[in-house]
């Protein structure tokens, strides 16, 4: 699960766009968050210059989890890191949401949607880029690994209900609001953008100190 090496200006033009104004907008995080996300800076460097691989955990592996890992392994290449690798699972299996798929197209994500219950989404960062595969799965199913992988636990549930993962190296909380609180309301599509941005602001921070 892994793009090819990306330079930032070979990323679709919107999606440029948007990392630029990310990047920008660091300054926004707040000083706790910081904290958090700087004892995550510091898990992250201590592997720099050996193979990494993390795996962001929800419950169904079905909005927070998926979008992290996306933004985690775009970050990650951006800012060199070429040694991480970036998975997702769940502690049960949905399917990646349509309504957080559609917030990656918005901010420029390129996402094709083949037909099924449980697609494998393919998210791509450019033209010349290898697809991200993203499906509903839990954990501990491939094609995450078996073994020495950092656990991101991104939603409060799974962090409270799955306190031992079998080969994780570490276990790290980065809880994220669950945007399904607003389906079907007016504010649908402003909690899932605002999610994205969020999780895409956070992501390149973190990579930008690793």
């Amino acid at each position: 699960m892994r793009s090819d090496d990306l330079a930032p200006q070979q990323l679709f033009p919107k999606l440029q766009a948007t990392v630029t104004r990310l990047k920008a907008k660091a300054y926004e995080i707040p000083e706790e968050r910081r904290k958090t996300l700087d004892a995550f800076v510091k898990l992250i460097s201590a592997s720099s210059g050996n193979p990494l691989s993390l795996i962001f955990v929800c419950t169904h592996n079905s909005r927070r989890s998926h979008v992290t890992m996306i933004w985690a392994q775009l970050a990650a290449h951006l800012s060199g890191r070429d040694d991480v690798l970036t998975f997702s699972g769940g502690t049960e299996t949905t399917a990646f949401n349509m309504r957080a798929i559609d917030a990656l197209r918005r901010v420029g994500f390129e996402v094709d949607v083949p037909q099924g219950e449980n697609p494998k989404v393919e998210i791509r960062f450019s033209e010349a880029s290898e697809k991200l595969i993203c499906f509903s799965k839990r954990y501990d199913e491939a094609p995450n690994p078996e073994s020495d992988f950092i656990a991101v636990m991104t939603c409060a549930h799974a962090d409270e209900h799955c306190p031992y993962l079998p080969g994780a190296t570490h276990r790290f909380p980065l809880r994220y609001v669950d945007p399904g609180h607003a389906d079907g309301s007016p504010e649908e599509a402003a909690a899932y953008d605002l999610l994205v941005e969020q999780i895409g602001r956070e992501m390149l921070y973190v990579f930008d100190k690793s």
